[in-house]
């Protein structure tokens, strides 16, 4: 048996939306027949099949199968998003490592690089921050800047030191890595402060400098 998916992937659209209320399908290989999965290794508890994926797009239990079979990714609407055939469970493979074969194209490639999906999750960026193994190359989201529901998820790439201008959004350092490297944001084509980390109290000067980072970011972004 092997676990298919667990509470820290995160399954994205191809905007790069994660999948809120969307729902995994698991099949018998390359067919659309339905087959049990379940939520313990020893295949004893039967888990719901399709299965809703959360508010920010993940799994919030566990899925166990075994055999070979093919998984859809759908959206909150029922359509489907991808399929992935030849999930093999004697290999105790992660669903995101395996190869991916569009529906418009015939060559297979690393899911990860079609889909560019999340690594590492964070509640918080201070979170982020404080982690000591971050590497180069790393994807990050995060659920909220502040953990106050004002950013919403955020993205990062993980790279090298002195890359950028620390501005708290688009660039911000990892002092607790080794080497310190930064954490620079993808941003989606909205920009906001809260994305720089205002908190948008009444009266709160200290919200200035995050909406001047935004400003600049939304100047850099327009130019681009």
């Amino acid at each position: 048996m092997a676990r298919v998916f667990n509470s820290f992937e995160q399954y994205l659209d191809y905007t790069g939306k994660p999948v809120a209320g969307g729902t995994l399908v698991i099949w018998a290989n390359k067919t659309t027949t339905s087959v049990v999965v379940h939520s313990d290794p020893a295949l004893t508890v039967v888990q719901t099949n399709p299965y809703t994926l959360d508010a920010s797009g993940r799994v919030t239990g566990d899925l166990f199968f075994s055999g070979i079979v093919s998984i859809q990714v759908n959206d909150i609407n029922g359509a489907q998003i991808r399929v992935e055939d030849d999930i093999d469970a004697s290999t105790t493979t992660q669903s995101s490592d395996v190869t991916y074969t569009p529906q418009s194209g015939t060559v297979a490639t690393d899911l990860d690089t079609v889909l560019n999906l999340t690594r590492r999750n964070f509640a918080t960026v201070a979170l982020a921050v404080a982690d000591t193994v971050l590497a180069l190359g790393d994807k990050v989201n995060v659920d909220d800047y502040t953990g106050t529901a004002l950013s919403g998820v955020l993205f990062f790439e993980v790279v090298a030191a002195a890359t950028g201008t620390v501005d708290g959004g688009s660039y911000i350092n990892l002092p607790n890595t080794t080497p310190a490297l930064q954490l620079q944001q993808n941003f989606p084509l909205k920009i906001s402060p809260e994305m720089f980390g205002a908190v948008g109290l009444s009266g709160d000067v200290s919200d200035q400098a995050a909406l001047d980072a935004a400003a600049l970011a939304v100047e850099a972004f327009s130019q681009g």
